[in-house]
């Protein structure tokens, strides 16, 4: 079972990785987010095979995507 993405995940995540300190607000902002990515990229590499195309990988996130009810 993986990790949930936590706003303290990203704010470790900006600090220790690009340098950048995230508030607390926008951390919990993101963290839903990169949680969504992440779900996605994962469900994406179980259904492909490692002899795929490369390009089915961005295809299978596409067809994976679920909106999480925000409007962008």
């Amino acid at each position: 079972m993986r990790e949930k993405v936590t706003p303290g995940t990203v704010r470790d995540y900006g600090r220790e990785v690009a340098g950048l300190d995230v508030s607390d607000t926008r951390a919990a902002e993101i963290a839903p987010e990169v949680e969504g990515l992440n779900g996605a990229a994962l469900e994406a590499a179980a259904r492909l095979d490692l002899n795929d195309e490369p390009g089915q990988f961005p295809l299978a996130l596409a067809r994976n995507r679920r909106p999480h009810g925000k409007a962008r």
